[in-house]
């Protein structure tokens, strides 16, 4: 029975420890049961994580809670009745969810350009619906940079569900640099939830307790979904505001990317040679990749998507963005080590203590980064419903329900595949992965070693043994001094590892010094400043 592979999934790692930070998680059916229930459930998964948020001093301001769920197909059909439309089945249209400008001029003109846009990408804006909420239960603050909140419905003219996708998100693209054209590079007053055939992302600067009261939509019983991504965010470094609530369109976080300028500056470089997979539909994205002025977790959202774009499969996707520790993994094997080499001359990771949980096309789960650094707690019970968290207890089971519990270890990922009806284990995903391409073979190839290149192994790389004419060119070349040498280069070279000390760095910055620095110097890394208290 393939619902046995959940008995695999019995991670524990020490190193797996609890930290205060955004509340993140889902629920799931296994079988992709789509209920009311499951909306309820994630509702009160938010509830419960609400000490992981913050409040403005309203006291009903909150740095953002919101849910991604399935299309609620049964309640837009009913709206769209009441408006004499009929909508196509579960599958070919789109619904995306948009934040704009109150000012109703802009709203009509909005309109507008979606239906103009949605025509060249060989589609049609069937409806426009108003979302209904209740903005009496907004505190001041949110209450005055409150959007207008829109779903607009897209159905496919030309009828080919292998490409829709990949036009809804060039129509996306579009839509954004309009937006950018029209507002400035770092707008934040129209911004995209999600545009989407299977999922659609309710999110609001309110309390957890108030997100239902607020969106009126889920509170309606016919709101059917087959599961619930949660995010309860605690602001970290960007300040709250709509667009940057959580969860994404794919993707919600808990933590940090701290390479961040170095990974979407990478990303950017390469886009242009990021394979297509023969896709009918330019992949050459209208604007950037990733959205200016956003947060660290919507730019990984960002490249997630733009990654699905090209063919790639959402764990393949995730374990390029979040590998595993391999380089000095023993016991991995060695087709595994050859997919992450590969993949890592595609893709720097994009590291900083993550717990990732995330929906497309029917799979449902969450990745832990490599080190480990936050919790990811999961639970998994006789009704068939995946309960994984950031901490345990976030919905009320009795232990006689739950047949597996545990935690993700570094690296892994718990991936509930509804179109199947089973959870598949990380071992069989990464099997899959490694043996998909003979990359050993690619790198044995493509490789070329130090040593195949090197005139004589006469120990003529030792530094010590460097002639006075050579160091001396050395140090033109490369503002080498005394101490570079000594304490830096010749360690390096004769024990093949970065030396390790604890003085103080009294070197002038580059732009002050005296002698000749070269041009890296002139740079440092850029890591995000957070504080959680």
């Amino acid at each position: 029975m393939p619902f046995e592979h959940a008995r695999r999934f019995e991670f524990e790692d020490p190193r797996s420890i609890q930290s205060d930070a955004c509340g993140v998680g889902f629920v799931a059916s296994i079988c992709g049961t789509a209920s009311h229930q499951i909306v309820r459930d994630g509702l009160q998964m938010l509830c419960q994580m609400e000490h992981r948020g913050g409040l403005a001093a309203d006291g009903l301001t909150s740095d953002g809670a919101g849910l991604l769920l399935s299309i609620p197909h049964e309640l837009l059909k009913n709206s769209a009745a009441r408006l004499e439309k009929k909508l196509p089945n579960p599958g070919q249209y789109a619904v995306g969810m948009v934040f704009l400008p109150q000012e109703q001029k802009e709203a009509i003109e909005w309109e507008l350009q979606w239906s103009h846009e949605a025509q060249l990408q060989g589609m049609d804006l069937l409806l426009n619906r108003t979302v209904p909420i209740d903005v009496s239960v907004l505190g001041r603050i949110a209450k005055e940079s409150c959007p207008s909140i829109q779903q607009y419905i897209i159905a496919d003219l030309r009828e080919e569900p292998t490409s829709f996708a990949r036009r809804l998100f060039v129509l996306q693209k579009s839509m954004e640099e309009i937006a950018r054209a029209k507002y400035g590079i770092h707008q934040k007053r129209f911004h995209i939830c999600s545009l989407s055939t299977d999922s659609i992302c309710y999110k609001a600067l309110t309390p957890s307790q108030t997100l239902d009261k607020f969106y009126t939509d889920l509170a309606n019983k016919k709101f059917a979904s087959k599961f619930a991504v949660v995010h309860r965010r605690f602001s970290t470094n960007t300040l709250p505001a709509w667009p940057l609530a959580q969860p994404f369109r794919k993707i919600a976080h808990n933590g940090e990317i701290n390479t961040l300028r170095a990974n979407v500056t990478g990303f950017h470089s390469r886009v242009a040679t990021i394979e297509n997979s023969g896709s009918d539909v330019a992949m050459r994205s209208p604007g950037p990749v990733c959205s200016p002025g956003m947060s660290d977790s919507a730019m990984f959202d960002n490249a997630v998507e733009y990654l699905l774009q090209t063919g790639r499969s959402l764990s393949k996707v995730l374990t390029m963005l979040i590998p595993e520790p391999w380089e000095k993994d023993p016991d991995m094997p060695k087709p595994l080590r050859d997919y992450y080499e590969y993949q890592s001359m595609i893709m720097e990771p994009w590291d900083g203590p993550a717990l990732m949980s995330f929906f497309h096309g029917g799979q449902v789960g969450a990745i832990l980064d490599r080190n480990g650094l936050r919790p990811g707690r999961y639970w998994i019970t006789r009704d068939k419903i995946v309960i994984c968290a950031s901490e345990a207890g976030v919905l009320p089971r009795r232990q006689d329900e739950i047949i597996s519990k545990g935690r993700l270890a570094p690296g892994r990922i718990l991936l509930v595949d509804m179109n199947l009806g089973r959870i598949i284990p990380d071992e069989d995903i990464k099997k899959s992965l490694a043996e998909d391409i003979s990359y050993g073979k690619w790198l044995d190839k493509a490789r070329v070693h130090l040593d195949e290149i090197a005139e004589k192994a006469d120990g003529s790389m030792n530094l010590r043994r460097t002639s006075k004419v050579e160091e001396s060119l050395l140090r033109r070349m490369f503002a080498y001094s005394k101490e570079d040498f000594s304490f830096i280069l010749a360690p390096m070279a004769n024990q093949g590892k970065e030396p390790d000390g604890s003085m103080g760095n009294d070197t002038p910055l580059a732009i002050l010094s005296g002698k000749k620095p070269l041009l890296y110097n002139y740079f440092k890394q850029l890591f995000a400043q957070v504080t959680n208290p």
